[in-house]
């Protein structure tokens, strides 16, 4: 199980996911989700594909630092103002249980440091967000 944390400009959300395993694993769905500056939007489009997927995803507050659950934290910003957004936190509990941040990069920088595959962003979005289609003449 893992917890990931998404952050904008504004707000923060927090899920559990029950079923990934890996920190790879979890890279792989983010970066195949479209760009979108809302964290509240991020997480429902991440949602969305771990429900089709038949995964458990169970909401959490979107603390680190407070975080006792022991363990593995994914922390997303997302930030349109900076250039290579958004970045990716990768905390593993201390010895005490704290969280320890051990890895920091961009998502595309991560995912190549993992070697994951590129992908061309046409992943998911939430239904709300979806560009409406041309209408027929």
């Amino acid at each position: 199980m893992l917890k990931l944390v998404i952050r904008d400009t504004h707000h923060a959300a927090g899920l559990f996911l029950e079923q990934v395993d890996n920190v790879r694993q979890l890279i792989a769905e983010l970066k195949a989700l479209k760009r979108v500056p809302s964290a509240s939007l991020y997480l429902e489009g991440l949602a969305e594909r771990c429900l089709r997927r038949g995964w458990t995803v169970i909401p959490a507050d979107p603390l680190i630092r407070g975080c006792t659950s022991r363990t593995h934290i994914v922390e997303l910003h997302l930030d349109p103002n900076q250039p290579g957004a958004p970045f990716v936190g990768i905390y593993e509990p201390g010895e005490d249980g704290t969280p320890c941040r051990r890895l920091h990069d961009s998502l595309e920088g991560l995912a190549s440091r993992l070697r994951l595959p590129p992908t061309n962003n046409t992943g998911t979005m939430p239904a709300t967000v979806q560009q409406p289609s041309a209408l027929a003449a």
